[in-house]
């Protein structure tokens, strides 16, 4: 049963000799011996398991033949071995309807003849059919474990992570109660969830979780929203998780469309754990990248990671004299560009002190490229307004601190970040003590690249002044240009674009043309007000003249009374 690494050659006299003993055995006119067969099957899933191995089809299906024909029926078996015919056989590119029903009515034979089949044995019944899509043929077992009074122990001793694939096996059987079967596997676990959860693997939650997305009753559904609950729980209480392991979870999250426990788990301070606090900048980004990559695929929206993956690639910009700064600039989302106006003027200095040339065509060269033109496109939406909408406490957050220093700077032109996070403790210790928590050591730097009235740019001074990305995308652009380094495409996307100053004179001209028209209707309300006098008089005139001069009306000719019937009619 051990899987051993071997040679090509003895590795291909291995899996030759696994196809000979399958059609050897396939060809055999008498009874083998159950517990035989039983171990062959065993050692055939070790080969499978060992290496990529599919046997020839020929003889697995001449196996399973030997199965139905005549081993189910005559052979000595138990639930145990039919087990395992089950689970190794439904991984093998072989599949026979026919099996499939002979095994079924082996094992409903089994129980009549009350044998015990464990809960763990029937699981793996379920799954081993439901590989096969054959699962409807164990309807009369579950009958005869009900039958025997069998059946809801059996239920109630279901594990958590086998949960999913009996939910599945019951919704879709004929079995008459099987409602009441569902109701009763789910109010089981959802008695005891927090204390079964704690005892699945991760790797297993993930599993459950996702096989939970095909339930459609009530009571399922239900049992799947406390499920979800658990599981986000469970990880949020973990100290670190891999990036591998929070992707996962997201994707399964996603894949059952649970939104609530989504959303908890992108805004975890968890997440923001993941991002080193020291390297290079490349290697910051890297650690986090695939998370992001994640979250823009399935457009969500991860607003604390970005910040805290932003944050800390500035930072190791500066502390590097020539940063390969392009790679992981680039691994940030457009999202976080658009979030956070210091880091498209901090990015932009770094690309124009680069001095990239139009004759590099090295690879960073080329990721320069793309950079530029993520840069042109971010600034565009600047331009026309197409921000994004951050988390509501992250709002909160960038506002009170924005309103703290402008009330505590006075004349001043820059400020030091360890004076602002002090000034923050001090002034709104629930905000500072909420965002520290949510967004980790480096909380101020990133309130500081959302705010659109300071600028921080990796340094330990932050300006007190706008950043101003578009102005330095358009100066990036034109730094580039004298390179040639820009295409002549993205230079006349970079020239059209409108600065902060020519936006700001739009808005002043556009209040300045509401104002006058607001005067305009003013006057003209005043006009009227001041004539209505005058036009009452003239109506009131008018009316007397025509009532004076009315002409009289004629006079209504006598109605004639109706002729009185004679007498003779």
């Amino acid at each position: 049963g051990a899987v051993i690494n071997l040679g090509e050659a003895v590795s291909n006299e291995y899996v030759s000799t696994f196809e000979a003993l399958a059609k050897a055995l396939s060809e055999l006119h008498d009874v083998v011996n159950s517990e035989v067969l039983c171990h062959f099957v065993a050692a055939l899933g070790t080969a499978m398991r060992s290496k990529e191995i599919k046997l020839g089809k020929a003889g697995m299906e001449g196996l399973m033949k030997l199965l139905e024909r005549k081993a189910l029926d005559e052979g000595n078996w138990d639930p145990h071995q039919l087990r395992t015919l089950a689970e190794k056989l439904s991984k093998v590119n072989a599949r026979s309807s026919d099996f499939a029903k002979k095994l079924a009515f082996t094992c409903q034979r089994l129980v009549e003849k009350d044998n015990d089949f464990t809960a763990e044995q029937i699981s793996a019944l379920v799954k081993a059919f439901s590989e096969w899509q054959d699962q409807h043929v164990l309807v009369n077992v579950f009958h005869a474990l009900e039958d025997k009074g069998k059946l809801d122990d059996l239920i109630k001793s279901i594990g958590l992570a086998d949960v999913p694939a009996f939910l599945k096996f019951l919704a879709h059987s004929t079995l008459s109660n099987r409602k009441r079967l569902i109701e009763t596997l789910t109010s089981f676990h959802q008695d005891k969830l927090p204390q079964r959860v704690a005892t699945l693997k991760f790797v297993n939650m993930l599993e459950t979780l996702q096989e939970l997305a095909d339930v459609k009753d009530d009571a399922s559904i239900s049992f799947r929203a406390k499920f979800e609950k658990q599981v986000v729980g469970s990880i949020l209480q973990r100290r670190t998780v891999s990036s591998d392991d929070i992707i996962k979870c997201i994707m399964a999250l996603h894949k059952v469309g649970s939104k609530d426990p989504l959303q908890k788990l992108l805004t975890a301070p968890l997440l923001t754990r993941a991002v080193p606090e020291k390297g290079e900048p490349k290697a910051i980004i890297q650690s986090v990248g695939p998370i992001l990559e994640t979250v823009q695929a399935l457009e969500l929206q991860a607003p604390y990671l970005e910040a805290a993956s932003a944050a800390r690639f500035l930072t190791a910009c500066r502390k590097h004299d020539k940063p390969n700064f392009v790679g992981a600039a680039l691994a940030l989302q457009e999202t976080a560009y658009l979030m956070m106006p210091s880091l498209v003027q901090a990015v932009c200095t770094f690309a124009e002190r680069a001095k990239f040339h139009r004759l590099d065509s090295s690879s960073e060269a080329t990721q320069a490229q793309d950079l530029c033109k993520l840069l042109i496109r971010v600034a565009d939406k600047y331009s026309s307004g197409s921000i994004p909408f951050r988390s509501a406490d992250m709002n909160k957050w960038v506002q009170v601190a924005d309103d703290a220093i402008a009330e505590d700077s006075g004349d001043r032109t820059d400020r030091k970040v360890e004076s602002l996070e002090r000034l923050l403790k001090r002034k709104h210790s629930s905000v500072a003590k909420d965002a520290e928590k949510a967004l980790g050591p480096q909380w101020m730097e990133c309130l500081l690249l959302q705010s659109k009235h300071l600028y921080w740019s990796g340094k330990n001074l932050a300006l007190l002044e706008s950043p101003r990305p578009i102005t330095a995308v358009k100066d990036m652009a034109r730094k580039l240009s004298e390179s040639r380094f820009l295409s002549s495409s993205s230079q006349r996307a970079a020239d059209r674009l409108l600065t902060e100053d020519d936006l700001q004179r739009a808005k002043e001209q556009e209040r300045d043309t509401h104002r006058k028209r607001e005067e305009e209707m003013r006057r003209r309300e005043e006009e009227l007000r001041q004539n209505a006098p005058v036009n009452e008089e003239e109506d009131r005139l008018k009316d007397l003249f025509r009532r004076n001069n009315r002409q009289p009306e004629a006079p209504k000719p006598p109605t004639m009374a109706p002729p009185e019937a004679s007498s003779s009619s």
